[in-house]
């Protein structure tokens, strides 16, 4: 696996649900989701480099609380959003940045979401002498 799939699988592996978590985790992009969930799709900018062979790795954890409705799909996407990111420091996957919450369009249907920007440094490539 290359250095991008280790970072989406690190931050799917910690997000994945366990002892009777109520979530799921979809590690790629999907066209359905059965809320509460986690998403991860790639961010844009997807790569920033910093050198010839270095750069940091964007990616958007989507986190979907429920069917567009603001009283309990709120309070979901809140608690979602601080197991989140517990469980992303302590994964140590930094620079988490929270975006507002709002609406998603996936399937056809709208849910409350948000997004959770991380990055990672990653080397893609190496010594080609």
């Amino acid at each position: 696996m290359g250095a991008l799939a280790d970072f989406r699988d690190r931050v799917a592996l910690a997000l994945a649900p366990s002892n009777g978590d109520e979530w799921n985790t979809q590690p790629l992009p999907v066209d359905a989701i059965e809320p509460p969930a986690y998403m991860l799709i790639w961010a844009d900018p997807w790569l920033v480099p910093s050198t010839f062979c270095d750069a940091t790795a964007q990616l958007d954890v989507i986190v979907v609380s429920a069917r567009m409705d603001p009283a309990p799909g709120m309070e979901i996407l809140e608690t979602l959003v601080e197991t989140a990111l517990d469980r992303l420091a302590h994964a140590n996957v930094g620079q988490r940045q929270v975006g507002a919450p709002g609406p998603l369009t996936v399937g056809g249907l709208t849910y409350q979401a948000c997004r959770i920007l991380v990055s990672s440094p990653v080397t893609i490539g190496g010594n080609h002498a």
